[in-house]
């Protein structure tokens, strides 16, 4: 009986794969699928040694909302491994990482390894086997088109399940497979592998059969010879829209200045010999060319060309690409109404906007709070949404830019953006975070910097976090490792944490009640936590530093991490812990990080200034509370 029985049984992403399952309700669609993997951890009982394993492969909410844990707890089995995909082999088959029994991977050859996409984890997660021609995906099934995203195995975990009482792993295939005629109670008769219900004794029968075959219980199964091919609704990549530049080019071909009403002409250029032969796109940019003020990038030399607001020797130009010629007149007018001025995307902070209410528009970049600093200096803290740089002239759209744009439009400079502002960057927060950001600024002739040099900015962020941390209300101080750090930000560590970067703390030590520097270290607190129905727990913190980082968000995150356990809700390094949250909060937060920085707290000399705006709904509790419906 020993000699025919396995030590291991895998099963690598299960599915059903009936279009039907996907057309009705999930909650439909997670119980038919937690009943598979119930009959398939019954049926795999009955082939095992004594000590053998059952693996299962399922990837994002798979684990959760199929209810694996559960499924093999009613057939006797317990969790012996989980482990990610990436790591190798014999971790998760053996369950030990120190075995010194473990045998050793089989070399790799040459033509063993696949297409690049099963290896660099383009579908969601890597594969230890992949070095070994492993292709790691999903089965194509019916609804597949081709498209990678419809063979991703995002978040994909190994799961190996061991019996709880060893001895009676190997039992006999009559007592395991053998279900009776199931459980009868008030009209239904009940599976007792995975508790499906049914009407009659027939049905339960004919499902204990083909356990793995939808039609008992979605009714959405026919047979092969019956069976008519599905056609997928179209999906909106696949759908070709009309394309509008197109039809407006069309539509504005052949127009003259003088057919304008009351054209206002905002700059004119002739082209001169030297310039001859080059594109419109490139020569309405350059700073010699009297177009360039007016539009400095190639966005706004394109949109000015859809808008039909560049002339060519009086005729509307449509191609962003023509080639003009030796003495052309280039003109750019704008008509009443300012129709083709470029709006400015900048918002200057209302009354109703002040720091510290929840009015204010935190959709663009928008102005807070501004102080004089000095003969010509200007102090601004800025807000800036997710995505927007904060430093940079390559394009109209970055912080340093907007906020030129700004400071010309107050008068601050009586020149124009490129040549009389100065703007200089204090604080530089991370590009994937939103939050407060201080900017200085003043004409550039007489812009002088040193001054700025003695200007201490200390940083709040807040947060919401995976688990409820236990600081007290006084808080904690955390050192930051210089680990998380870029490489060339590590060359400034023995200047912040003293003479031996040591001293940033390791382990335990790096956590302390005591007050530190923050010029290198965090001060935390709990604001508030929530505890959700299945028992996840949140907490919105606040984390305070002075440290000098363009990517203090991401060192506040990695020392959260990796020094307390704490994952902040969509880290793109915790994507398991954001799988398990639930659906309508995952749909809300998107791809947005819930962290941003929402307080600043400057002082020069004996001067201090604090400003701050509410945080984000997304980082507080509170919202969650109300969204979810959780006391």
């Amino acid at each position: 009986r020993q000699k025919d029985n396995f030590a291991l049984v895998l099963f690598n992403h299960p599915h059903l794969g009936d279009l039907s399952l996907v057309a009705g309700d999930e909650g439909g669609h997670a119980d038919r699928h937690h009943a598979l993997l119930a009959h398939y951890f019954h049926s795999a009982r009955s082939v095992l040694k004594v000590g053998g394993a059952v693996h299962v492969c399922l990837c994002g909410t798979q684990p959760s909302s199929w209810r694996v844990r559960a499924a093999a707890e009613r057939c006797g089995l317990v969790v012996a491994a989980e482990e990610g995909t990436a790591v190798p082999v014999g971790r998760w088959i053996f369950g030990e990482r120190n075995r010194c029994d473990v045998p050793e991977m089989a070399e790799v050859l040459p033509h063993y390894p696949v297409k690049r996409k099963y290896r660099n984890g383009s579908l969601g997660s890597k594969h230890a086997l992949a070095r070994y021609g492993y292709r790691h995906r999903r089965t194509e099934g019916e609804s597949y088109r081709g498209q990678t995203g419809e063979i991703s195995v995002e978040q994909s975990v190994n799961f190996v399940f061991r019996s709880a009482d060893a001895k009676t792993t190997n039992v006999e295939s009559d007592d395991v497979q053998s279900t009776a005629a199931g459980e009868y109670d008030d009209g239904q008769w009940t599976c007792r592998v995975c508790k499906l219900k049914f009407a009659s004794r027939e049905d339960l029968e004919a499902h204990e059969s083909s356990p793995a075959l939808p039609d008992v219980a979605t009714g959405g199964f026919e047979r092969k010879a019956e069976m008519k091919r599905t056609k997928m609704p179209s999906r909106a990549s696949d759908e070709r829209k009309p394309d509008e530049s197109k039809k407006s080019a069309a539509a504005l071909r052949g127009r003259a200045l003088t057919e304008l009403d009351n054209p206002t002409i905002v700059a004119r250029g002739t082209v001169t010999s030297d310039l001859a032969g080059s594109r419109i796109r490139w020569l309405c940019r350059q700073k010699a060319f009297p177009l360039s003020r007016h539009v400095p990038s190639k966005k706004r030399v394109d949109d000015a060309v859809k808008r039909g607001s560049i002339f060519v020797n009086e005729v509307v130009c449509v191609d962003t690409a023509r080639i003009l010629n030796a003495g052309d007149t280039v003109t750019l007018v704008e008509e009443s109404g300012g129709g083709t001025q470029t709006s400015n995307t900048i918002a200057v902070a209302q009354q109703d906007d002040a720091p510290s209410s929840g009015g204010a528009d935190n959709s663009r970049v928008r102005l807070v709070e501004s102080f004089d600093f000095g003969p010509g200096t200007t102090l601004r803290v800025m807000f800036k949404p997710v995505g927007v740089r904060c430093v940079g002239s390559f394009s109209e759209d970055t912080l340093e830019m907007q906020t030129k744009s700004l400071a010309d439009l107050e008068g601050d400079c009586p020149k124009n953006i490129g040549g009389g502002v100065k703007c200089l960057p204090i604080s530089k927060v991370d590009t994937g975070v939103g939050g407060l950001c201080v900017l200085a600024t003043g004409p550039a002739d007489s812009f002088d910097p040193a001054p700025l040099q003695s200007l201490a900015v200390t940083y709040t962020f807040t947060a919401l976090v995976h688990g409820r941390p236990d600081w007290g209300k006084g808080g904690v101080y955390c050192r930051i490792p210089t680990e998380g750090v870029r490489q060339w930000k590590k060359r400034k560590a023995p200047e912040q944490f003293g003479d031996d970067p040591s001293e940033a703390g390791t382990g335990d030590e790096a956590v302390v009640g005591e007050p530190l520097n923050l010029d290198g270290a965090l001060h935390l607190q709990c604001l508030d936590s929530l505890r959700l129905e299945d028992g996840h727990v949140l907490s919105t913190i606040s984390a305070r530093s002075s440290f000098d980082s363009g990517r203090l968000a991401n060192v506040i995150s990695y020392t959260l991490r990796s020094r307390l356990g704490l994952h902040v809700v969509n880290d793109r390094f915790s994507k398991r812990e954001f799988a398990a949250l639930p659906r309508r909060m995952r749909n809300l937060v998107r791809q947005s990080v819930c962290m941003g920085c929402y307080a600043v707290d400057m002082k020069h000399g004996d001067e201090a200034l604090l400003v701050s705006i509410h945080s984000h709904q997304r980082t507080r509790c509170g919202y969650w509370r109300k969204i979810l419906d959780v006391s």
